[in-house]
């Protein structure tokens, strides 16, 4: 299959994953700068958190090597912004995290 790797079916570096009750799987996408949402049965990802063309950077609405994340039980994810020294919130369906850990600088 020939595909970019930022389009919502492809991963690039995919290095943490996780389950929740429905099945959904969450994939920690790091070169992709990003957390894709998989729904039980679906091929076709979601990007819940970073940039969904896999842009990284340093500002609140974008992730640079997302290493792995948690999902809360109300659906806030916690995601390891590795190469931005910094660990984000991201409330359910936002657009933009909010640093909670770390300073964000070298």
């Amino acid at each position: 299959m020939n595909c970019s790797t930022a389009a919502p079916t492809c991963l690039n570096l995919p290095i943490g994953i996780w389950l929740d009750s429905s099945d959904t799987i969450y994939v920690a996408d790091a070169s992709n700068a990003r957390i894709q949402r998989f729904v039980s049965g679906n091929l076709t990802g979601t990007t819940i958190a970073g940039n969904h063309n896999g842009l990284a950077g340093s500002n609140a609405s974008l992730l640079n090597y997302s290493n792995d994340a948690i999902l809360d039980s109300s659906g806030n994810i916690y995601v390891v912004d590795t190469y931005n020294n910094r660990v984000q919130l991201w409330s359910a369906n936002a657009t933009a995290g909010v640093t909670i850990a770390g300073t964000g600088k070298e």
